[in-house]
């Protein structure tokens, strides 16, 4: 998809969550905007947004 973030390779699987987490960012809304992210216990949410942030050159 064009705009897509290339998963990082150490992110296993999580490719529906990377497109969706991805396709939030590429949004081209001007107004302010949260996104949650939930899931069971120990699965990676943290891993995952950390990937997201440092694909992004953001801070952790």
């Amino acid at each position: 998809m064009p705009g897509q973030l290339s998963k990082p390779e150490r992110l296993l699987d999580r490719d529906h969550e990377w497109a969706l987490l991805s396709d939030f960012l590429d949004d081209p809304a001007t107004e302010l905007r949260l996104a949650a992210v939930s899931g069971r216990r120990r699965n990676g949410q943290s891993f995952l947004l950390e990937a997201l942030t440092e694909a992004v050159g953001g801070c952790i």
